[in-house]
């Protein structure tokens, strides 16, 4: 670098040393702020105020429609951008305390993004302070909730907040570590301030570094950061990156290009107005030249720097001016070093107090929050005690009428019980009868006419002889079939028969029935055919709905006259799937459909050729399409014919 270049930045940074920095206008609007959230009458003015000038500035994200209805996240959301507020004006207690009384909200809410952003900035102010043991285990926290949340840049706020904790604590190995491995998470992730937070460790990895005496190691990283806070208009950040590469260039003995970056430095804070990283570059230029040998110059560096945080209120940094002014100034000027040692040492008992102070008013806060939470839980547990007594007397009351009530329902039932116990014993002893009847009736008349047959064999026709082997061989058919149900019946009353539904074409069932009773038909001189939807399928047991079409069928067959017809038809009605077997027989009365079902009642009915039937094979119908989800059902007129239909409630579909 030139000379004249050398000077004309000497001079820019003098230039601006000379004209007076202005002071922090907006403190006292803060404190007031501050003030008003603590009033109930001024707070929700005071909430849309801060939300309106202070959220934008900060980032704090919020919810439009929430923030309409909800009053309480308004006024949180307006203390974490507060607490942001006080942060950066150097303000650490009253950015904690705001801090402690909005995390247990977030906490409560499972607002994790905010929680972590909460614990962040306690965080940061406890660094501040100096209060290291009570920060790092909230970073800890934050880093949880962040990696739980899959939030990176909270995540990569976590890394440089451990960094910046061991650095301060001087564990600069162990701040190296997790600076180390936050540039590398960050060269990794994509985030929208990715570039800001590099820098930002970039700058942290070179202090360690610097108090390591391993200052050669910056240059690389330090280059790197200034590139991308230039070109990424880091304004911030550039102030320290060049501060930084000043104290490589001090360390190593290279004065002029210590000074020409601390000037660069120095001009950039007063144009960002980063005051407190001003006071930092004035005071390291107070050290390049007392190393040069210009004590004079270093004093007015010193003088400038003092006076900077005294306007501030920078008690940390107005301590270390002080401790470098008492070296400056101690062989030269006694007198003048002994107050800056007395002032020194004030400083720092009033900075410990302090310290102690924030931490009683932190606890105070716990501690008056714990005490509201316990007398809002004690007169939960009152209100709570006082409902469950009258909730036991009511309960007392309703159990008594239940009770009451209970006796007489059992009284009643039991009556209830009595009565359809007697009702089907009488019912299963007429059932018993009609079938031992029933029984006897058919094996009755195949022995009268065998001795008939065996009587008469020798003297009857061919053709009589024919048609009494046709009886015979009806009459043991109906026995057959009359056993069967009762046998199928049976079995269903014991639980023994297993309800297997499959898909099946119905059509097929229907005319697989008519081709086994092809023979009967032809006898009887009775047509019959299938008709309707014949390619719907049901879901249904095949099995089970097989022996509702044989026993219907052979009912139409029973009391068809000769020459009849016999219909088997597939309909759908609605989401359904209705069997239907219709007759032109002599049909049924009004009475007779009435004892449809019904076990213990007869229903006898004379078929064309005097065939009589029972009406088991219809209750075992019935039983069956109840099973399959379908329901019996009868149309019938005298002398007309019957329609016998089976509705199923299942689905179906049709084939392609």
């Amino acid at each position: 670098m030139s000379v004249n270049a050398r000077r004309f930045l000497f001079w820019v940074g003098i230039l601006f040393l000379v004209v007076p920095l202005p002071l922090r206008a907006s403190e006292t609007q803060l404190s007031e702020l501050y003030l008003a959230l603590q009033s109930e009458k001024a707070r929700e003015g005071a909430s849309q105020q801060i939300l309106q000038t202070l959220a934008p500035r900060y980032n704090v994200g919020l919810d439009e429609e929430r923030l309409q209805t909800d009053s309480l996240y308004a006024q949180t959301m307006a203390r974490l951008s507060l607490a942001y507020a006080f942060h950066e004006q150097c303000s650490y207690n009253l950015s904690a305390q705001l801090c402690n009384k909005i995390i247990p909200y977030y906490n409560e809410q499972g607002d994790t993004v905010h929680a972590t952003s909460s614990l962040l900035l306690l965080s940061a102010n406890f660094l501040q302070l100096g209060l290291l043991g009570d920060a790092l285990p909230l970073i800890l926290q934050s880093k949880l909730l962040a990696s739980a949340a899959k939030d990176s840049l909270q995540e990569l706020h976590s890394l440089q907040m451990l960094g910046q904790i061991y650095l301060l604590g001087g564990k600069f190995e162990a701040s190296l570590v997790y600076t180390d491995e936050g540039i590398a998470y960050c060269q990794q992730a994509v985030c929208a301030a990715r570039e800001r937070l590099l820098a930002e460790l970039i700058c942290q990895q070179s202090q360690a570094y610097l108090a390591l005496q391993r200052a050669q190691e910056c240059i690389a990283p330090l280059r790197q950061g200034i590139l991308i806070s230039d070109t990424q208009q880091l304004h911030k950040l550039r102030v320290k990156l060049r501060r930084l590469f000043g104290d490589v260039y001090f360390t190593q003995g290279r004065y002029p290009k210590a000074e020409q970056y601390y000037l660069e430095a120095l001009y950039f804070s007063r144009l960002e107005h980063q005051h407190a990283e001003r006071i930092v570059v004035l005071q390291q230029l107070s050290a390049l030249r007392e190393a040069q040998g210009r004590c004079e110059d270093a004093l007015n560096y010193n003088n400038k720097a003092l006076a900077l945080s005294d306007s501030l209120h920078l008690v940390g940094n107005l301590r270390e001016l002080l401790w470098q002014r008492y070296q400056l100034t101690r062989t030269d000027n006694p007198e003048e070093a002994l107050t800056c040692l007395e002032r020194y040492i004030a400083l720092r008992d009033s900075l410990e107090y302090y310290v102690v102070q924030t931490k009683l008013d932190i606890q105070h806060d716990r501690y008056e929050q714990q005490l509201r939470d316990k007398q809002l839980e004690m007169q939960s547990l009152q209100i709570e005690r006082d409902w469950y007594a009258k909730l036991l007397l009511a309960g007392s009351l309703v159990i008594m009428g239940l009770f009451a009530l209970a006796l007489l329902w059992i009284v009643r039932q039991r009556r209830k019980k009595i009565k359809r116990l007697a009702k089907e014993a009488l019912a299963k002893n007429r059932l018993f009868s009609l079938v031992s009847h029933d029984t006897k009736n058919y094996a009755l008349s195949i022995q009268v006419a065998l001795r008939q047959l065996a009587s008469l064999y020798q003297t009857l026709p061919e053709e009589q002889l024919r048609e009494y082997l046709r009886e015979l061989n009806n009459a043991a058919d109906m026995q057959m079939e009359f056993l069967t149900n009762l046998l199928q019946w049976s079995r269903l009353q014991l639980n023994a028969v297993r309800y297997a539904p499959a898909v099946f074409s119905l059509s097929e069932l229907l005319e697989q029935n008519l081709a086994t009773v092809e023979l009967a038909l032809k006898n009887k001189g009775v047509c019959g055919r299938v008709v309707g939807e014949k390619e719907a399928t049901l879901f249904a047991d095949r099995d089970m709905v097989d022996v509702i079409v044989r026993n219907l069928l052979s009912n139409a067959i029973k009391f068809s006259p000769r020459g009849g017809e016999i219909l088997l038809g597939i309909e759908r009605v609605g989401h359904s799937l209705r069997l239907t077997v219709t007759d032109q027989g002599a049909g049924m009365t009004p009475e007779q459909i009435q004892k449809i079902g019904l076990l213990e009642q007869r229903l006898l009915n004379t078929g064309t050729k005097g065939s009589q039937g029972a009406g088991l094979g219809l209750v075992l119908c019935q039983i069956l399409a109840q099973k399959n989800g379908g329901r019996l059902g009868v149309d019938s007129t005298l002398g007309k014919g019957t329609c016998m239909s089976v509705t199923f409630g299942g689905w179906y579909n049709k084939r392609k």
